[in-house]
């Protein structure tokens, strides 16, 4: 039976850049970072409770620590009003980049 990789999600902002970054507040950057990094702990709390070989927990924070929102080479889509489902969700270099090599290694 295959298995499945349960993955964190990045921080989404870098925070070190905040001052220089258009758009939401540092407070409001580190509010959504802190939500990111509940979520996570949520996330790998479940995976370690469900006890199953075949459901792994898959970390991508390592991967995304240069590429935050802020960053110059950002791998996350920011906040788009006119294309709200891509908010926050990685780009195409964050999927093959971030997500994919961690997914491989973590399903084998």
């Amino acid at each position: 039976m295959p298995g499945s990789s349960c993955s964190a999600t990045p921080d989404l902002y870098d925070l070190s850049k905040s001052g220089t970054c258009v758009g939401l507040s540092t407070q409001d950057r580190t509010a959504l970072n802190s939500g990111a990094d509940a979520l996570d702990s949520a996330l790998q709390m479940a995976v370690t409770g469900a006890a199953d070989p075949r459901i792994v927990y898959a970390d991508v924070r390592g991967q995304f620590a240069t590429h935050e929102i802020c960053d110059a080479d950002r791998w996350l889509h920011s906040v788009d009003l006119l294309a709200i489902s891509s908010s926050y969700h990685p780009t195409a270099s964050g999927q093959k980049l971030g997500y994919q090599p961690v997914f491989s290694r973590s399903t084998g």
